[in-house]
């Protein structure tokens, strides 16, 4: 990987080696864990938001917790709008009237 020293004005260019090969893949496993955890916690807070009980049960979880988990989940349901946009940004006005149909 180029890697600038910062005490010349050339890149130096450094071999992966196994040990920095066996780091990547612990950290991409680290962030399946992480999307997986997340998407169950997304799961599990849609569901008491449907029950009218959410608020409560973040706060109350909050409390005890000693972790704001009202941030994690306006942060995660802004990122979902977000991904959704992006996704939606690919059709035209009629399809999007045609995916509204759909969903009634």
């Amino acid at each position: 990987m180029p890697c600038n020293n910062g005490q010349h004005d050339c890149n130096k260019i450094y071999v992966e080696s196994d040990h920095s090969k066996a780091i990547g893949s612990y950290l991409d496993k680290v962030l399946a864990d992480n999307a997986r955890l997340e998407a169950s916690i997304c799961a599990i807070v849609s569901e008491l938001e449907a029950d009218g009980i959410a608020d409560d049960i973040l706060s109350r979880a909050t409390a005890k917790g000693d972790i704001d988990l009202s941030k994690f989940w306006t942060k995660h349901k802004n990122k979902d709008v977000s991904r959704m946009q992006a996704a939606l940004r690919k059709f035209s006005d009629h399809e999007i009237e045609i995916i509204k149909r759909i969903l009634k």
